[in-house]
This record gives C-alpha cells, sequence and structure tokens, in this order.
C-alpha cells in the first residue's frame, strides 16, 4: 500500500485490484412482464474492471493495482508509470460521459507529469485528446474527480487511451481511481424470474445499537430505518466471532467456526479449500449468477472466502461509494437470470473518518430523543478519570492505526464513528434506486447485517474488536427484506448461521446437509427447533461465549494468543469465567462467579460455554504466512501491529 506524498491537480481512468472473473453466463428463459418504465436506462461500464483482466499494458510492462492514501483517503488505483494503458473495447450509447479521479505520487523534484486521455473509436484514428492536464506539486496532495463527456458515435464501440509522460526529470506514477463510462441505452423488459435475486449486504463492523431502527438516539441511519419499515428486524441478532474471518466464514457456511476452521484454530487460519459447503456454492449450483464486491484485507480469496463465487472482486480498503459503479456494471441493465449479490465494505470500520467528504457528514439527534451522552459509556469497575484515561488510549500502541492524534476525546470518536454509518447509509440510497431501475428491488431477498461491532471504551481503555465477546462486539444488526414484501418484528435469538439457511429456503433450493442452521421463519413456524442459546468464540484470547435471552456466560480461555492480544488491553480484560445476570444487568458490568453457586437457570449457558471447542490451541505454533500485500492490509486495518 502507497501512503501520502505530493499531488496535483487533475484527470483520470485506471482500474482497481479484481480477481479474474468468469464471462457473464447466457441468459435463462424468463417472461416478459409488462410495463412502461422509461425507455432508456444508464449502462455502466467499469474501467477498473477491463485494466485487471490484463489489458493495462504500460510501455511493455504493466500497471499495478495498489491502494493509495492522499490526504487521508483510500482509493484503489491501477498504479502507472510513464507509459500508456490502453481500455476498452466500451460499448457506446447516447449522451456518454466518463467519470474518474487522479492522484499523483512520486518524487517530482522540478519536473512535473503530463497526463492525457484519448477516446479511439473505429474507423477514426486521430484519437484527439479529450482531456490533458499538465501536474506539477501542490502541498497537502488529495484527489481530484472530473466528469467529461464523451463524443462516440451510439451503437459502435471504443477505446479509452491514458497516458502519462514524465517531464522535467520527474520520478512519479498516476493512479487513476474508480474510472467508469456511462451511457444511455434503450432500456430492456424487465423480467420476472422464476427465483427472487438475493443482495447480501455485509456493513463491517456496525454495531446494532447505533441504528435509529434499533433505538440509537443519533440518526445514523435515515435510508436504512425506512428500508426497515418493510423488513424483518430481528433485535437479538448474534455473530459466532468478533472479528471479520470467521463470522464471514460462518454467515457462508451456516456453521460455527470450530465446524468450518477460518480464524478458529489460528486467528488466520483460512476456509479450507474441501471444507464445509458454502452458500454460494449451493446458489451458483442452483442456476444463480453468484457475484462478490469485497473491501480486500480480510475478505480476501486467500482466506477461501471466494469459494462459489463465478465473478470474486476485492479492493483494498475501497469505500461503498467507488465500488457502485462496478456492481452497476457488473448486474448489467436487466438481469436474465437470478442474481447472487454480496456487497462488502470496511466504510464503518477503523480508522474512523476516512472517507471522503466525511468531514462535513452531520448526524443530528432523532427526533424525540436526547442527544447521545458518550462521555459517560464507560462505567465499568475498570473506568476512571475520562481525561486521563484518553491520554492512555491514545499512547496504546494497539490504537497507533487508529491514528487518535486526530480526536480531543473519546467523544470525537463516537462522532466519527456514527460519521462513517451515516456515509455508507447514503450510498445504501444509490444502490436501492439502481435496483429498481433494474428491475431487481421488488423481486429480491435484501439481507442487512454486519459481521460484528466495536467495543468503544465500554470496557475502559480499548476501541476496537476481536478481543472481548461482550455485545457490543458480538450483537449485529439483521435486517431482511423478503420478495413480496411480508415485513416482522422479532426479539427471538438469532445467529449469522441462520442466513444462509434462510436464503437457501427463499430460493427454492435444497439445504445442504453440513448446515446447522435454520431459517428463523422456518423456526417459528415449528418447522425447525428453536433456538434456545446463540454462541461464539474468539481465537485471538481463547474465550467462548453462550447467551440465552436471560443469561450470558463467557469461559476463559486455556490457551490464549498472547502474541495477537494487545497488552495493553490485557492488563484491563477479565482473564477467568464470566457470568451475567441480563436481566438486572444488559450492559454486561458486573461479573458473576461461573460456577457452582450460580442460579440453575444459567446452567445451560455455562455448560454451553465450557463445553464448546476452544479457539486459538494453535498457540506457540507458526501462523499462516502472510504475503506482503495482505500483511500490510490488515496492518493497516488494526490486525497486525
Amino acid at each position: 500500500m502507497a501512503t501520502g506524498a505530493a499531488l496535483l491537480v487533475v484527470l483520470a481512468c485506471g482500474a482497481e485490484e479484481q480477481v479474474p472473473a468468469a464471462p457473464p453466463p447466457p441468459a435463462t428463459p424468463a417472461q416478459t412482464v409488462a410495463a412502461s418504465p422509461p425507455p432508456t436506462i444508464d449502462r455502466f461500464t467499469d474501467l477498473l474492471r477491463l485494466g485487471e483482466h490484463g489489458q493495462a499494458v504500460v510501455s511493455g510492462g504493466r500497471a499495478r493495482s495498489d491502494v493509495w492514501d492522499l490526504g487521508g483517503h483510500y482509493r484503489p488505483v491501477l498504479a502507472q508509470p510513464p507509459g500508456s494503458v490502453r481500455l476498452g473495447p466500451i460499448p457506446a450509447g447516447e449522451q456518454c460521459r466518463v467519470e474518474f479521479g487522479v492522484g499523483l505520487q512520486g518524487d517530482l523534484a522540478s519536473g512535473a507529469v503530463r497526463v492525457r486521455m484519448r477516446v479511439e473509436q473505429p474507423p477514426a484514428a486521430d484519437g484527439r485528446p479529450l482531456f490533458e492536464v499538465e501536474l506539477a506539486q501542490a502541498p497537502g496532495g488529495g484527489w481530484l474527480d472530473r466528469s467529461e463527456p464523451l463524443a462516440v458515435d451510439p451503437g459502435s464501440e471504443f477505446s479509452v487511451l491514458l497516458e502519462v509522460e514524465a517531464l522535467r526529470g520527474a520520478a512519479a506514477s498516476v493512479g487513476w481511481s474508480a474510472p467508469h463510462v456511462i451511457c444511455r441505452v434503450p432500456r430492456a423488459p424487465s423480467q420476472r424470474l422464476a427465483k427472487p435475486h438475493v443482495i447480501l449486504i455485509s456493513l463491517d463492523t456496525l454495531r446494532a445499537d447505533h441504528l435509529g431502527v434499533y433505538g440509537y438516539g443519533r440518526d445514523t441511519s435515515p435510508v436504512l430505518d425506512a428500508f426497515a419499515a418493510d423488513a424483518w428486524v430481528f433485535d437479538r441478532a448474534f455473530s459466532p466471532a468478533s472479528w471479520t474471518l470467521p463470522s464471514h466464514a460462518s454467515l457462508f457456511t451456516a456453521v460455527a467456526p470450530s465446524v468450518h476452521g477460518a480464524g478458529h484454530a489460528s486467528p488466520f487460519a483460512p476456509l479450507p479449500a474441501d471444507g464445509v459447503r458454502t452458500l454460494a456454492e449451493s446458489l451458483r449450483d442452483g442456476g444463480y449468477w453468484t457475484i462478490a464486491f469485497t473491501a480486500g484485507g480480510i475478505m480476501s480469496r486467500r482466506n477461501g472466502l471466494h469459494r462459489g463465487f463465478q465473478w470474486w472482486t476485492e479492493r483494498t480498503r475501497a469505500n461503498f461509494a467507488s465500488t457502485l459503479p462496478g456492481v452497476f456494471d457488473a448486474i448489467g441493465t436487466a438481469p436474465t437470470r437470478p442474481i447472487f449479490l454480496v456487497l462488502h465494505t470496511y466504510d464503518v470500520h477503523g480508522p474512523y473518518a476516512y472517507l471522503p467528504g466525511i468531514e462535513a457528514i452531520e448526524v443530528p439527534p432523532r427526533a424525540g430523543h436526547a442527544p447521545v451522552a458518550t462521555a459517560s459509556r464507560c462505567d465499568a469497575p475498570a473506568c476512571g478519570d475520562a481525561e486521563q484515561e484518553w491520554r492512555r488510549i491514545r499512547s496504546y500502541h494497539y490504537h497507533a492505526y487508529q491514528r487518535f492524534e486526530r480526536f480531543d476525546g473519546i467523544d470525537d470518536v463516537v462522532d466519527a464513528y456514527d460519521r462513517g454509518i451515516r456515509f455508507v447509509d447514503a450510498q445504501l440510497a444509490v444502490l436501492f434506486d439502481r435496483l429498481r431501475d433494474v428491475g431487481v428491488f421488488d423481486d429480491a431477498m435484501i439481507v442487512i447485517t454486519s459481521d460484528h461491532g466495536e467495543s468503544i471504551y465500554e470496557r475502559g481503555l480499548y476501541v476496537g474488536h476481536s478481543y472481548t465477546l461482550h455485545d457490543e462486539e458480538v450483537r449485529v444488526p439483521l435486517v431482511v427484506r423478503l420478495p413480496g414484501g411480508e415485513r416482522g418484528r422479532s426479539d427471538a435469538l438469532v445467529e449469522l448461521t441462520d442466513v444462509a439457511p434462510w436464503i437457501l429456503d427463499v430460493a427454492g433450493l435444497p439445504r445442504p446437509e453440513s448446515f446447522h442452521g435454520f431459517s428463523p421463519l422456518a423456526r417459528a413456524r415449528g418447522d425447525a427447533p428453536p433456538r434456545r442459546i446463540a454462541e461464539g468464540e474468539a481465537a485471538h484470547t481463547g474465550q467462548r461465549y453462550a447467551r440465552s435471552r436471560d443469561w450470558k456466560a463467557i469461559a476463559a480461555g486455556a490457551a490464549p494468543m498472547k502474541s495477537l492480544a494487545p497488552a495493553e488491553f490485557g492488563t484491563r480484560s477479565r482473564k477467568g469465567d464470566q457470568l451475567y445476570d441480563l436481566v438486572r444487568d444488559p450492559g454486561e458490568r458486573t461479573a458473576l462467579p461461573l460456577d457452582d453457586s450460580a442460579p440453575v437457570e444459567a446452567d445451560a449457558v455455562r455448560s454451553a460455554a465450557r463445553g464448546s471447542p476452544q479457539p486459538g490451541l494453535a498457540n506457540g505454533e507458526p501462523e499462516p504466512q502472510l504475503d506482503p500485500t495482505q500483511e500490510q492490509q490488515l496492518r493497516e486495518l488494526g490486525y497486525l501491529r
């Protein structure tokens, strides 16, 4: 990952980091629905995808996908040294335009870089510049975004040629960020398919209790709240782990981490290639076009999470907004077979508030709610003077990735976290509008959830996740819109392992024998046993949890991963077994003894927590080897120090 350096003035087209994808599958027969939509629709062509598929040749070599941090804003780029890149062929339509961003890194000294964009369309071969600018060093760096009209003939094809020329001894590369072409094209008839589309959106690190639909006092999620009004909302949904790899693997396989193995024996153990069956494999074999867009890092094919996807794209630290043009390209203008689309973003994940324009986002109180008090959020016995503890929080090496020097106190941290939620919420509106435009929204099962939450000072000197199993880290939102608009609200216990079986139930596909979870609606109908206990684990510490509606037990790990757990937090965390009376102590502040003196009502959770397989038993053994790119990605996300 590249960081910082000088920046400059303007332009761009390029490509991001994507795993090569299979070509779109052939259409399947579908019934045309009579309707009177607008006669045309925007068609997206993602130029990053074209570049990532081997067409980005620069002076005999290849431009490389990277992620740059300019002015504190991460963007995936096609990093182009001096030379040219041709991207195409691109189908033309009416009123075409190209939208792009440009960044610059390197040693300019007294030199500069000339950047050109040309459009080439046979039979014309002059390739006159559409855009040309000379970039020279500017203080502070940053990104410059542009939208330029394209004079191309509809019904034909064209290419975009990107050129970088070093002037006066400059040694720099241009980063082409999120370039895409948009053209108006005739709208194809909407398709009513035999099976519903499935959209699964994972908003990494999103706490349920920071959303309006779950009673939060700030207006962080107006779009999601409105969406929830026509959906099923689950108030007691829990993750089987407090960090990304094992929880997503459970979401995709419907089994616990101890069964699928990802992030269980050691935090970075991948999902085995020949392990339990995945949701994507079942949907693919059932006729679905399986597509995933992730923000890389843990959500990588290196960790085996790509199994079953025909189109897997990972764009490291790409924000949700920059991902959407590629998503719109992938789903097309009128899908002719059912789509399974997975979207994942780290926009809520730390380091907080590293998103374009996020500093200007306001998160006002919700109507009828008092302002959220943040400085007093820590009322555990471990908490002390807020100002003194803030100084210590900032000094901890574990928190270095968060760059807390930007903030004056814990209130600012909570504000930044909430602004990330509001940013993602706005992008959901853009996504939903597009799904409506292409006839997908009404006929889709849309699942919005998270892999885990985030601890923000509830336990004293700690901001983050992975190292505890309290509700702020394992309670997640689960909001599900069904085809036909069935809606409701449930306070039944639900785990992420219940999501995949529900999706297959709605899709009319058989449930694999390996699946352990059951559809929450099947449980409600009596077609599956009710869930009485939710369980999870933390391989970083070796802990396990089990909770019912009224009691929660956390069993201490026998062999915590001391090399990974931050030493600073270890001095403030509870190391023994813990029991919590959730009726009297919903915030899990006062731990009771987890022994024979515990009430008989707590026996079930005590037995479940102590009896579940011990995670982290690979302590002392070599961790799976990480390549330099993945290691840097994990460092940026705070998983390595």
